[in-house]
């Protein structure tokens, strides 16, 4: 059972990159990981031996981790009616596979890999 996926510092940093508040970036990133970690983690002991899947998206406003993430590090977010507007990008979306890494960056953004494992 994998504890973490093994592109964690990448999933953290892409995120991280592009949140918008400079003085809460590193709780933030802190927290992202947590998160991921602990969604991966319990994916891989619910579903033993399947291929594992996790999904970080923003769509006017975060939902799952990205959502958690941001209550953890202390930042205000209701995740609905535009709260996040200027935190993270909208209409982003990450695919998290155990071999690669997929985001859609913005509305009508092409599908794009930026990792993908050892094969």
């Amino acid at each position: 059972m994998a504890d973490q996926h093994p592109a964690t510092d990448l999933i953290v940093s892409w995120w991280s990159e592009r949140f918008q508040r400079d003085d809460k970036r590193t709780e933030f990133a802190e927290a992202l990981r947590r998160r991921v970690a602990d969604e991966w983690r319990s994916l891989a002991e619910k579903y033993p031996g399947l291929t594992l899947r996790q999904h970080l998206e923003v769509d006017y406003d975060p939902s799952g981790a990205l959502l958690d993430a941001l209550h953890d590090a202390g930042i205000e977010c209701r995740g609905f009616m535009f709260s996040a507007n200027g935190l993270l990008p909208q209409k982003t979306r990450m695919y998290v596979y155990a071999d690669s890494i997929e985001v859609v960056e913005g509305y009508g953004a092409p599908l794009v890999t930026i990792w993908r494992g050892i094969q």
